[in-house]
Protein backbone atom coordinates (compact mmCIF):
# COMPACT_ATOMS: atom_id res chain seq x y z
CA UNK A 1 0.00 0.00 0.00
CA UNK A 2 0.98 3.63 -0.27
CA UNK A 3 1.22 4.26 3.50
CA UNK A 4 4.74 5.12 4.70
CA UNK A 5 6.16 3.28 7.73
CA UNK A 6 9.58 3.53 9.27
CA UNK A 7 11.50 0.32 9.84
CA UNK A 8 11.05 0.61 13.61
CA UNK A 9 7.29 1.11 13.25
CA UNK A 10 7.04 -1.88 10.96
CA UNK A 11 9.00 -4.10 13.36
CA UNK A 12 6.85 -2.87 16.25
CA UNK A 13 3.70 -3.85 14.34
CA UNK A 14 5.19 -7.32 13.87
CA UNK A 15 6.15 -7.48 17.58
CA UNK A 16 9.85 -7.86 16.77
CA UNK A 17 12.50 -6.24 18.95
CA UNK A 18 15.03 -3.99 17.23
CA UNK A 19 17.65 -5.30 19.66
CA UNK A 20 17.18 -8.91 18.56
CA UNK A 21 20.68 -10.22 17.64
CA UNK A 22 19.22 -11.74 14.48
CA UNK A 23 17.50 -8.51 13.45
CA UNK A 24 19.97 -5.81 14.51
CA UNK A 25 22.66 -6.41 11.78
CA UNK A 26 20.05 -6.44 9.02
CA UNK A 27 18.43 -3.33 10.47
CA UNK A 28 21.76 -1.49 10.49
CA UNK A 29 22.43 -2.52 6.91
CA UNK A 30 18.96 -1.37 5.84
CA UNK A 31 19.45 2.00 7.58
CA UNK A 32 22.82 2.41 5.87
CA UNK A 33 21.31 1.66 2.44
CA UNK A 34 18.46 4.07 3.15
CA UNK A 35 20.91 6.82 4.14
CA UNK A 36 22.94 6.23 0.95
CA UNK A 37 19.81 6.39 -1.20
CA UNK A 38 18.71 9.65 0.46
CA UNK A 39 22.15 11.13 -0.16
CA UNK A 40 21.99 9.99 -3.77
CA UNK A 41 18.58 11.62 -4.23
CA UNK A 42 20.09 14.96 -3.23
CA UNK A 43 22.25 14.68 -6.33
CA UNK A 44 20.73 17.10 -8.92
CA UNK A 45 21.61 14.60 -11.67
CA UNK A 46 19.73 11.73 -10.03
CA UNK A 47 16.26 12.41 -11.44
CA UNK A 48 14.54 10.69 -14.35
CA UNK A 49 14.64 13.98 -16.28
CA UNK A 50 18.45 14.10 -16.02
CA UNK A 51 18.62 10.53 -17.35
CA UNK A 52 16.46 11.51 -20.33
CA UNK A 53 18.68 14.53 -21.04
CA UNK A 54 21.76 12.30 -20.71
CA UNK A 55 20.36 9.82 -23.21
CA UNK A 56 19.31 12.52 -25.70
CA UNK A 57 22.71 14.24 -25.50
CA UNK A 58 24.51 10.92 -26.04
CA UNK A 59 22.27 10.14 -29.03
CA UNK A 60 22.97 13.54 -30.59
CA UNK A 61 26.70 13.01 -30.13
CA UNK A 62 26.34 9.51 -31.58
CA UNK A 63 24.46 10.81 -34.62
CA UNK A 64 27.05 13.50 -35.27
CA UNK A 65 30.01 11.09 -35.29
CA UNK A 66 28.46 8.07 -37.06
CA UNK A 67 30.68 8.59 -40.09
CA UNK A 68 33.76 8.08 -37.86
CA UNK A 69 32.27 5.45 -35.59
CA UNK A 70 35.38 3.42 -34.77
CA UNK A 71 37.89 6.24 -34.17
CA UNK A 72 35.35 8.53 -32.46
CA UNK A 73 34.03 5.65 -30.38
CA UNK A 74 37.54 4.72 -29.26
CA UNK A 75 38.32 8.32 -28.31
CA UNK A 76 35.05 8.84 -26.43
CA UNK A 77 35.31 5.56 -24.52
CA UNK A 78 38.93 6.19 -23.47
CA UNK A 79 38.44 9.91 -22.84
CA UNK A 80 35.13 9.56 -21.01
CA UNK A 81 36.12 6.42 -19.11
CA UNK A 82 39.38 7.92 -17.83
CA UNK A 83 37.71 11.06 -16.48
CA UNK A 84 34.76 9.10 -15.10
CA UNK A 85 37.21 7.03 -13.09
CA UNK A 86 39.16 10.05 -11.77
CA UNK A 87 36.54 12.75 -11.20
CA UNK A 88 34.54 13.07 -7.99
CA UNK A 89 32.42 16.05 -9.05
CA UNK A 90 28.81 15.16 -9.83
CA UNK A 91 28.61 17.72 -12.64
CA UNK A 92 31.80 16.56 -14.36
CA UNK A 93 30.76 12.93 -13.87
CA UNK A 94 27.48 13.65 -15.67
CA UNK A 95 29.29 15.51 -18.48
CA UNK A 96 31.89 12.82 -19.16
CA UNK A 97 29.26 10.09 -18.94
CA UNK A 98 27.55 11.59 -21.99
CA UNK A 99 30.66 11.08 -24.12
CA UNK A 100 31.37 7.66 -22.67
CA UNK A 101 27.82 6.54 -23.50
CA UNK A 102 28.09 8.06 -26.98
CA UNK A 103 31.27 6.04 -27.58
CA UNK A 104 29.52 2.85 -26.48
CA UNK A 105 26.65 3.62 -28.86
CA UNK A 106 29.06 4.13 -31.76
CA UNK A 107 30.71 0.79 -31.10
CA UNK A 108 27.39 -0.87 -30.35
CA UNK A 109 25.97 0.05 -33.75
CA UNK A 110 28.88 -1.58 -35.58
CA UNK A 111 28.70 -4.64 -33.36
CA UNK A 112 24.92 -4.84 -33.90
CA UNK A 113 25.42 -4.97 -37.68
CA UNK A 114 27.88 -7.81 -37.14
CA UNK A 115 25.91 -9.77 -34.52
CA UNK A 116 22.71 -8.49 -32.81
CA UNK A 117 22.75 -11.52 -30.53
CA UNK A 118 26.20 -10.59 -29.17
CA UNK A 119 25.03 -7.04 -28.36
CA UNK A 120 22.02 -8.40 -26.48
CA UNK A 121 24.23 -10.79 -24.50
CA UNK A 122 26.64 -8.00 -23.53
CA UNK A 123 23.78 -5.75 -22.41
CA UNK A 124 22.28 -8.59 -20.41
CA UNK A 125 25.66 -9.16 -18.76
CA UNK A 126 25.92 -5.50 -17.69
CA UNK A 127 22.32 -5.54 -16.46
CA UNK A 128 22.85 -8.64 -14.34
CA UNK A 129 26.11 -7.22 -13.02
CA UNK A 130 24.36 -4.06 -11.77
CA UNK A 131 21.46 -5.89 -10.13
CA UNK A 132 23.43 -6.50 -6.93
CA UNK A 133 24.78 -2.95 -6.59
CA UNK A 134 22.33 -0.57 -4.85
CA UNK A 135 24.26 2.48 -6.11
CA UNK A 136 24.11 1.55 -9.81
CA UNK A 137 20.57 2.82 -10.42
CA UNK A 138 21.39 4.84 -13.56
CA UNK A 139 23.37 1.98 -15.06
CA UNK A 140 20.49 -0.42 -14.40
CA UNK A 141 18.03 1.91 -16.09
CA UNK A 142 20.19 2.43 -19.18
CA UNK A 143 21.23 -1.21 -19.57
CA UNK A 144 17.63 -2.43 -19.11
CA UNK A 145 16.30 0.11 -21.61
CA UNK A 146 18.90 -0.72 -24.26
CA UNK A 147 18.62 -4.46 -23.65
CA UNK A 148 14.87 -4.25 -24.22
CA UNK A 149 15.33 -2.11 -27.32
CA UNK A 150 17.98 -4.35 -28.88
CA UNK A 151 16.01 -7.56 -28.28
CA UNK A 152 12.73 -6.15 -29.58
CA UNK A 153 14.38 -4.56 -32.64
CA UNK A 154 16.21 -7.80 -33.45
CA UNK A 155 13.00 -9.81 -33.19
CA UNK A 156 11.11 -7.26 -35.28
CA UNK A 157 13.73 -7.36 -38.04
CA UNK A 158 14.50 -11.07 -38.21
CA UNK A 159 11.65 -12.89 -36.44
CA UNK A 160 8.51 -10.71 -36.80
CA UNK A 161 6.23 -13.66 -36.05
CA UNK A 162 7.58 -13.66 -32.46
CA UNK A 163 7.11 -9.92 -31.91
CA UNK A 164 3.98 -10.34 -29.74
CA UNK A 165 5.63 -13.15 -27.77
CA UNK A 166 8.61 -10.90 -27.03
CA UNK A 167 6.44 -8.04 -25.76
CA UNK A 168 4.44 -10.44 -23.59
CA UNK A 169 7.61 -11.99 -22.19
CA UNK A 170 9.07 -8.65 -21.13
CA UNK A 171 5.75 -7.45 -19.71
CA UNK A 172 5.33 -10.59 -17.64
CA UNK A 173 8.97 -10.44 -16.51
CA UNK A 174 8.51 -6.85 -15.34
CA UNK A 175 5.35 -7.68 -13.38
CA UNK A 176 7.04 -10.68 -11.76
CA UNK A 177 9.90 -8.42 -10.68
CA UNK A 178 7.44 -5.99 -9.08
CA UNK A 179 5.29 -8.58 -7.34
CA UNK A 180 8.01 -11.02 -6.26
CA UNK A 181 11.16 -9.00 -5.40
CA UNK A 182 14.24 -10.99 -4.49
CA UNK A 183 16.48 -10.29 -1.50
CA UNK A 184 19.56 -8.17 -2.31
CA UNK A 185 18.52 -8.01 -5.98
CA UNK A 186 17.71 -4.49 -7.19
CA UNK A 187 15.45 -5.29 -10.12
CA UNK A 188 12.75 -2.63 -9.57
CA UNK A 189 13.98 -0.14 -12.18
CA UNK A 190 14.30 -2.85 -14.82
CA UNK A 191 10.85 -4.16 -13.85
CA UNK A 192 9.29 -0.74 -14.44
CA UNK A 193 10.96 -0.46 -17.86
CA UNK A 194 9.98 -4.00 -18.88
CA UNK A 195 6.38 -3.30 -17.80
CA UNK A 196 5.94 0.10 -19.46
CA UNK A 197 7.83 -0.28 -22.75
CA UNK A 198 5.68 -3.13 -24.19
CA UNK A 199 2.59 -0.96 -23.65
CA UNK A 200 4.35 1.98 -25.28
CA UNK A 201 5.18 -0.14 -28.35
CA UNK A 202 1.61 -1.42 -28.37
CA UNK A 203 0.42 2.19 -28.47
CA UNK A 204 2.79 2.92 -31.38
CA UNK A 205 1.42 -0.15 -33.13
CA UNK A 206 -2.17 1.05 -32.74
CA UNK A 207 -1.23 4.50 -34.05
CA UNK A 208 0.31 2.87 -37.12
CA UNK A 209 -2.87 0.88 -37.56
CA UNK A 210 -4.88 4.12 -37.64
CA UNK A 211 -2.68 5.22 -40.55
CA UNK A 212 -3.25 1.86 -42.28
CA UNK A 213 0.42 0.90 -41.91
CA UNK A 214 -0.24 -2.82 -41.80
CA UNK A 215 3.42 -3.88 -41.42
CA UNK A 216 3.23 -3.02 -37.71
CA UNK A 217 -0.31 -4.24 -37.06
CA UNK A 218 0.26 -8.01 -37.06
CA UNK A 219 -0.24 -8.83 -33.39
CA UNK A 220 -1.46 -11.87 -31.53
CA UNK A 221 -4.37 -10.18 -29.76
CA UNK A 222 -5.38 -13.27 -27.80
CA UNK A 223 -1.84 -13.81 -26.49
CA UNK A 224 -1.52 -10.19 -25.36
CA UNK A 225 -4.95 -10.23 -23.70
CA UNK A 226 -4.12 -13.49 -21.93
CA UNK A 227 -0.79 -12.04 -20.71
CA UNK A 228 -2.54 -9.11 -19.03
CA UNK A 229 -5.10 -11.54 -17.64
CA UNK A 230 -2.26 -13.61 -16.14
CA UNK A 231 -0.59 -10.51 -14.67
CA UNK A 232 -3.78 -9.45 -12.90
CA UNK A 233 -4.20 -13.00 -11.63
CA UNK A 234 -0.64 -12.90 -10.25
CA UNK A 235 -1.63 -9.78 -8.30
CA UNK A 236 -4.66 -11.66 -6.97
CA UNK A 237 -2.36 -14.54 -5.99
CA UNK A 238 -0.21 -12.15 -3.94
CA UNK A 239 -3.24 -10.64 -2.17
CA UNK A 240 -5.32 -13.79 -1.78
CA UNK A 241 -4.65 -14.23 1.95
CA UNK A 242 -5.76 -10.64 2.72
CA UNK A 243 -8.97 -10.72 0.71
CA UNK A 244 -12.43 -11.53 1.97
CA UNK A 245 -14.77 -13.78 0.04
CA UNK A 246 -16.64 -10.98 -1.75
CA UNK A 247 -13.34 -9.24 -2.57
CA UNK A 248 -12.00 -12.49 -4.03
CA UNK A 249 -14.97 -12.82 -6.37
CA UNK A 250 -14.68 -9.12 -7.28
CA UNK A 251 -11.01 -9.58 -8.18
CA UNK A 252 -11.68 -12.63 -10.33
CA UNK A 253 -14.67 -10.98 -12.03
CA UNK A 254 -12.58 -7.85 -12.75
CA UNK A 255 -9.84 -10.05 -14.20
CA UNK A 256 -12.37 -11.72 -16.50
CA UNK A 257 -13.74 -8.33 -17.60
CA UNK A 258 -10.22 -7.10 -18.34
CA UNK A 259 -9.61 -10.17 -20.49
CA UNK A 260 -12.79 -9.46 -22.48
CA UNK A 261 -11.83 -5.78 -22.77
CA UNK A 262 -8.45 -6.70 -24.22
CA UNK A 263 -9.91 -9.31 -26.52
CA UNK A 264 -12.81 -7.30 -27.97
CA UNK A 265 -12.01 -3.61 -27.37
CA UNK A 266 -8.33 -2.73 -26.80
CA UNK A 267 -5.45 -4.62 -25.25
CA UNK A 268 -3.89 -1.29 -24.35
CA UNK A 269 -6.81 -0.36 -22.12
CA UNK A 270 -6.74 -3.66 -20.24
CA UNK A 271 -2.94 -3.56 -19.97
CA UNK A 272 -2.81 -0.04 -18.55
CA UNK A 273 -5.57 -0.79 -16.02
CA UNK A 274 -3.67 -3.89 -14.93
CA UNK A 275 -0.43 -1.93 -14.67
CA UNK A 276 -2.07 0.86 -12.66
CA UNK A 277 -3.56 -1.65 -10.21
CA UNK A 278 -0.18 -3.35 -9.75
CA UNK A 279 1.50 0.04 -9.29
CA UNK A 280 -1.06 0.94 -6.61
CA UNK A 281 -0.45 -2.18 -4.56
CA UNK A 282 3.34 -2.09 -4.99
CA UNK A 283 3.59 1.63 -4.19
CA UNK A 284 5.21 2.40 -7.56
CA UNK A 285 4.10 6.02 -8.04
CA UNK A 286 6.05 6.69 -11.23
CA UNK A 287 4.71 3.50 -12.73
CA UNK A 288 1.17 4.52 -11.81
CA UNK A 289 1.60 7.92 -13.47
CA UNK A 290 2.96 6.25 -16.60
CA UNK A 291 -0.02 3.88 -16.64
CA UNK A 292 -2.46 6.81 -16.41
CA UNK A 293 -0.76 8.66 -19.28
CA UNK A 294 -0.73 5.54 -21.44
CA UNK A 295 -4.35 4.80 -20.59
CA UNK A 296 -5.36 8.29 -21.77
CA UNK A 297 -3.46 7.76 -25.02
CA UNK A 298 -5.02 4.33 -25.61
CA UNK A 299 -8.49 5.69 -24.86
CA UNK A 300 -8.02 8.53 -27.34
CA UNK A 301 -6.69 6.10 -29.95
CA UNK A 302 -9.68 3.83 -29.34
CA UNK A 303 -12.12 6.73 -29.87
CA UNK A 304 -10.32 7.74 -33.06
CA UNK A 305 -10.65 4.21 -34.41
CA UNK A 306 -14.45 4.18 -33.93
CA UNK A 307 -16.78 5.24 -36.75
CA UNK A 308 -18.24 8.11 -34.70
CA UNK A 309 -19.11 11.68 -35.53
CA UNK A 310 -17.30 14.51 -33.77
CA UNK A 311 -20.35 15.30 -31.60
CA UNK A 312 -20.83 11.68 -30.56
CA UNK A 313 -17.13 11.32 -29.76
CA UNK A 314 -17.39 14.42 -27.57
CA UNK A 315 -20.30 12.94 -25.61
CA UNK A 316 -18.43 9.66 -25.20
CA UNK A 317 -15.32 11.48 -23.91
CA UNK A 318 -17.42 13.52 -21.48
CA UNK A 319 -19.13 10.41 -20.13
CA UNK A 320 -15.77 8.62 -19.80
CA UNK A 321 -14.34 11.57 -17.89
CA UNK A 322 -17.31 11.49 -15.50
CA UNK A 323 -16.90 7.76 -14.92
CA UNK A 324 -13.20 8.07 -14.16
CA UNK A 325 -13.80 11.08 -11.89
CA UNK A 326 -16.24 8.98 -9.86
CA UNK A 327 -13.74 6.12 -9.81
CA UNK A 328 -11.02 8.49 -8.56
CA UNK A 329 -13.27 9.80 -5.76
CA UNK A 330 -14.15 6.26 -4.76
CA UNK A 331 -10.50 5.19 -4.74
CA UNK A 332 -9.50 8.26 -2.73
CA UNK A 333 -12.15 7.54 -0.10
CA UNK A 334 -10.97 3.93 0.06
CA UNK A 335 -7.38 5.06 0.65
CA UNK A 336 -8.47 7.49 3.38
CA UNK A 337 -10.39 4.72 5.15
CA UNK A 338 -7.37 2.42 4.93
CA UNK A 339 -5.09 5.10 6.44
CA UNK A 340 -7.34 5.73 9.43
Amino acid sequence: MSTDFSLRQLLACLNISVFDPLVEPSLKKACQIDAEQKAEKKNPFHSVFSLIVLQIAALLCFYGFRSHSFSAGLFFVLFGGMFLYKTTSQGYHYFFKIYFLAGLLLWGEKLFLFSPFLVAVLLLFFLLRNLTNPKARDNRVLSALWFFGVVVWTVFLFYPEFFSWTLCFFSLLGVLGLLFPLKNIYFREASVIFSVMPLFLLLVSELFCLEQKTFFCSRNEFLIAFTFFAEFFLLFFCLRTDLETNETFSFLFADFLLFLTGLFLSNGLSGTITLFTIAFFTDARDLGRSAIILFSCFLLTFFLSLPLSFLTAGWVCSFSGLVFALFYIRLKRFCLQENK
